[in-house]
């Protein structure tokens, strides 16, 4: 069995492990979604990365990227660290397309 004590540890274990990050939501899930963007802008991992936005769950969270965007905090070049889908489905068929290039 594999123990991490924090956060980055346990992404950086997922990194060595697995070929993407499936993450539940719960109360640590935001903090969890912005270090997996960052490290991924900064280029510790290339994993792809989906939002299954089911019952438009991360709808705000996603609008507030765009504000980010439209008022250039963030660079435009950073659109594609994520995906949004609707189902799981996607995800899996994202990942899959995108982990084989």
């Amino acid at each position: 069995m594999n123990c991490s004590c924090s956060l980055s540890s346990r992404i950086f274990f997922t990194e060595d492990q697995l070929p993407s990050f499936f993450l539940r939501v719960n109360a640590g899930t935001l903090e969890e979604i912005l270090e997996i963007l960052s490290f991924k802008q900064l280029g510790f991992h290339q994993k792809p990365v989906a939002f299954v936005n089911t019952k438009d769950y991360f709808d705000h969270l996603l609008a507030q990227f765009e504000r980010g965007f439209q008022e250039a905090f963030i660079h435009e070049r950073f659109r594609d660290l994520y995906t949004v889908t609707a189902t799981p489905e996607e995800a899996v068929a994202f990942i899959e397309a995108t982990s084989s290039r």
